[in-house]
């Protein structure tokens, strides 16, 4: 199976850190950004450029084996070779493919599930650390894209979450109680969103909800 190899220094990894700690890449056919599955094409895929390494073509040693080249496995092997671990990421598709390709690149703590779900399923905890996570992740991101000088267009917008036209308003208000419950103190309620589309009145605004507008290569 054809592979490919990419090395990262520490120094690459986070320009505060000093020399040294490698991280090994391969890839089964990472020469394009070709979509792994569907049907369509995203704009990260028509537009990024993707590295194209030489195969792994020898064993290696290494302290920690991520498996999977999105933007998780990718995240994790970065945040490892910064604190100066040897790591290695395998992946049978190129770099940034999968469900990372077709990302809608939109970071947001107002999570699909609905906290008052995750309430019934996790308790009052659980739901907790879920809006923890996701905010803290956030801000990791923009921590990452600020030290790193990423030119990403990274910026901070307010989401809003409503109900179609035969929604019920008790979701609403079951999710504002949730979120605050849950931390997320900031979420408002508003009688309608502050312009003029065809959205229903009624809505929770997310203050600061993260995006990145287009993509970065």
């Amino acid at each position: 199976m054809a592979g490919m190899t990419l090395r990262l220094d520490r120094a690459q990894a986070g320009k505060s850190q000093a020399v040294g700690t490698a991280v090994a890449m391969q890839f089964a056919d990472s020469t394009n950004m070709k979509p792994t599955s569907g049907t369509t094409l995203s704009l990260w895929a028509a537009t990024a450029d993707p590295p194209d390494e030489s195969p792994l073509s020898k064993d290696t040693s290494t302290d920690v084996c991520v498996i999977g080249a999105g933007i998780a496995g990718l995240t994790v092997a970065y945040l490892l070779a910064r604190e100066g671990k040897a790591v290695t990421v395998l992946d049978d598709g190129p770099i940034g493919g999968g469900m990372t390709v077709r990302t809608t690149a939109h970071l947001s703590n107002a999570l699909d599930d609905r906290y008052y779900e995750l309430e019934r399923l996790f308790d009052e905890s659980g739901a907790r650390l879920a809006a923890q996570s996701h905010t803290a992740a956030i801000a990791r991101v923009e921590e990452i894209v600020r030290e790193e000088k990423i030119d990403c267009e990274f910026e901070r917008v307010d989401g809003y979450l409503f109900i179609p036209p035969d929604g019920r308003l008790k979701v609403l208000e079951d999710e504002l109680a949730a979120t605050h419950r849950a931390g997320l103190v900031s979420v408002r309620r508003l009688e309608r969103a502050p312009w003029k589309a065809s959205i229903p009145a009624h809505v929770c605004t997310f203050r600061n909800r993260d995006s990145f507008t287009r993509s970065s290569t």
